[in-house]
């Protein structure tokens, strides 16, 4: 809908542009403008999730730029934010920071993946995979295996390579089958399977794991809906 000069328009209208504006601007480059525009939200919005949103999406822009104490605090205070999508994003990037940030070396590797995080989202999923085995290549069995088969997932996913993201998200949860990021992958793959690859029973054993083994997952909830889905009642 437009709207002429001057005609009011509501204040959530316009922090969701703010938002999504945040977004193109990260993509473009332009880190410093695309936290002027979440400041302004995360000021206007404070005890609202479009304020948890943009705060999160700050802690974020820090964590890309190394500034990981800075955002462990954000982070810290989204914990307990009352969209429980911030909150388990909050907690699954602090407990990236909090396990491998210490030694020199592990400052290096997180400063190699926060690198890599930043080219994904900006979509320079080149740079994003040659950042992501770099941390593989110059740190062997480092604590942020984990993370980086979960990012090259999402990478050959965001580049249609269907097949070979379901099999890393398999890696990721067969290699590390307590980690936190475990359902995520089981999710994830068995999604690809059901809408991508057209295999609905593989799928359905995937969805039966999460259910299974994962009662506390976020995605629980989809899971047993999907799963309803694939069985025919």
């Amino acid at each position: 809908m437009a709207y002429a000069k001057g005609e009011y328009v509501h204040p959530e209208i316009k922090a969701k542009a703010k938002l999504s504006l945040s977004d193109v601007l990260i993509q473009s480059g332009d880190v410093y403008g695309s936290e002027l525009w979440l400041t302004q939200v995360e000021k206007a919005f404070k005890d609202d999730k479009l304020g948890q949103k943009a705060k999160f999406k700050r802690a974020e822009l820090s964590f890309y730029r190394g500034d990981y104490e800075w955002a462990n605090m954000q982070l810290d205070v989204l914990k307990g934010a009352t969209s429980q999508l911030i909150s388990n994003d909050a907690m699954e990037l602090s407990l990236c920071i909090t396990d491998n940030l210490g030694i020199d070396s592990n400052y290096s590797a997180l400063n190699l993946y926060s690198k890599a995080r930043l080219y994904f989202r900006q979509q320079r999923f080149d740079s994003a995979l040659r950042y992501a085995e770099k941390v593989v290549l110059d740190y062997p069995s480092h604590s942020l295996g984990d993370e980086v088969l979960l990012l090259k997932a999402k990478i050959s996913e965001a580049q249609s390579n269907y097949q070979r993201a379901a099999d890393l998200y398999q890696t990721l949860a067969e290699s590390y089958p307590q980690d936190i990021l475990a359902d995520n992958a089981l999710f994830a793959r068995a999604q690809l399977l059901q809408y991508k690859l057209n295999q609905p029973e593989k799928a359905k054993e995937v969805y039966q794991k999460i259910i299974l083994n994962h009662t506390q997952s976020l995605y629980i909830a989809q899971a047993r809906e999907e799963f309803r889905k694939l069985r025919g009642f």
